[in-house]
This record gives structure tokens, C-alpha cells and sequence, in this order.
């Protein structure tokens, strides 16, 4: 998907917050509360899975928080498995210009969510939001992203939390990220 609005409209920045919630629900409402008119899109990792309600036989049923000004977008993989929590997830902000469409396409993993945004008249944009699991060392998500076939003819953002044991795979000095 790389079409371009065609909205003329000049495109302000688009503002994204991306943080590792730990599982903690207070986390994710202090977000959603405190940056509804400063925020478009916020990235997690880690984010709060709890009870949102029972279907009609009285079996739980569990998600993400919800919100009235967020729209929760899910990696492919929670739909599919019964409820698992996924290790990432992102809310976005509904606004006219701004199109956000998640890639399962290219990627179906709880650890890893590709989206495309696409706003106002801009290039489309790839983002990948990673939550890397150290204790998964034959799967996890760094080696699922080296054979990903991301693009190469527009922007793509990585977004995800360093785990000291890749910086230490890769040599990399944790304390200069």
C-alpha cells in the first residue's frame, strides 16, 4: 500500500510517543488521558492486557484498555491467539488526513507490528514497533526482522525497546542508546 492522499492541505508533524508499559495498566491511562490533543500515535511495548468483558456463554474475554479518543490497533497474531497477550501494540488518534494500516502481509508475530501511515499528501511511512524477548533466542523478533522484506523505496522507523543481551549480540554499547 503506498498510495498518497490527495489532500493539498500542508501536513503538520506527526507526533508519536513510543514506551515500554511493562504490563502496567496505570501506565497506558496516564498516556491515553495525558496526551489526547499532543500525540498521534503512541507505540508500546509491553502494553496492559487485562478482563474487558464476558461473551454471551460467561467466558472471559481479555484486550487492550480502550479509550473514546484512541483507536487501538493489535499485531496480527492477538486476533488469532485466544487471547494471548501481545508484546506490542499502538493507539492512534482518528483525524482527517491520517491513514493507519496495519501490514499482516508482511508480518503475523505478537513481538513485532508493522504498520503504514500515510498522511496528508506525505510518503507513506513504515513503522515497525518490536518488542524483542530476550528469552526467545532461536525466534525472537530481531531475527524475524532480518528476514523481513521491508521497503526500500520509502521511509521505514524502527521502534523497540533494547535489551542489554542484543546490544551485547551485536556489540553494540548499550550505555551510548
Amino acid at each position: 500500500m503506498n498510495r498518497q492522499p490527495n489532500n493539498t492541505i500542508p501536513a503538520k508533524p506527526i507526533t508519536i510517543i513510543q514506551l515500554n508499559c511493562n504490563k502496567k495498566d496505570y501506565i497506558i491511562h496516564s498516556l491515553l488521558n495525558q496526551h489526547i490533543y499532543d500525540t498521534d500515535i503512541l507505540l508500546l511495548q509491553e502494553p496492559s492486557w487485562g478482563h474487558i468483558g464476558a461473551d454471551t456463554q460467561g467466558t472471559d474475554i481479555r484486550g487492550p484498555i480502550g479509550h473514546r479518543s484512541w483507536i487501538s490497533l493489535l499485531p496480527y497474531a492477538s486476533y488469532n491467539l485466544n487471547n494471548k497477550q501481545p508484546w506490542v501494540m499502538l493507539y492512534y488518534q482518528q483525524q482527517d488526513g491520517l491513514e493507519v494500516a496495519l501490514c499482516s502481509d508482511l508480518v503475523r508475530d505478537r513481538d513485532i507490528q508493522a504498520i503504514n501511515v500515510i498522511y496528508l499528501g506525505q510518503p507513506t511511512t513504515m513503522i515497525i514497533n518490536i518488542y524483542n524477548d530476550p528469552t526467545c533466542l532461536d525466534n525472537n523478533a530481531i531475527c524475524i526482522l532480518q528476514n523481513l522484506d521491508l521497503p526500500t523505496n520509502r521511509p521505514v522507523i524502527l521502534s523497540q525497546k533494547v535489551t542489554y543481551l542484543f546490544c551485547d549480540e551485536l556489540n553494540i554499547d548499550s550505555k551510548s542508546l
